[in-house]
């Protein structure tokens, strides 16, 4: 599988792109990645959503869609992070109740 285009998702879950951050502390220490996880104030990621499920089934039977759309920011602690490759790029997947917050990318039309 060489895209997102042929994958589904379930339920509440969500694709996600990391967006790269800079290794360095403000003090100039560069720090390998494997500190990213273990610091809390580092372990916190800023994503992008590439792809989301049709949301969790609730408790009458409906189906109540993600909160979040593609291109929307969103923070997720790195714990609940899974990675997956697909391709050559790097994704990673989690549940939407994992998302500690998020901004709303949206495109305002031309006005030409």
């Amino acid at each position: 599988m060489n895209s997102l285009e042929n994958l589904k998702i379930l339920y509440d879950r969500i694709i996600v792109k990391e967006v790269s951050t800079d290794n360095m502390t403000k003090g100039g220490l560069v720090l390998p990645e494997s500190a990213k996880d273990t610091i809390p104030a580092l372990a916190l990621r800023e994503c992008i959503v590439q792809l989301t499920g049709p949301g969790k089934v609730g408790p009458d039977g409906k189906r109540v869609p993600c909160s979040v759309r593609v291109g929307d920011i969103v923070y997720i602690n790195a714990c609940s992070l899974a990675k997956i490759d697909i391709g050559d790029t790097q994704y990673a997947m989690c549940n939407e109740d994992s998302i500690i917050g998020y901004k709303t990318m949206t495109v305002k039309p031309s006005l030409n």
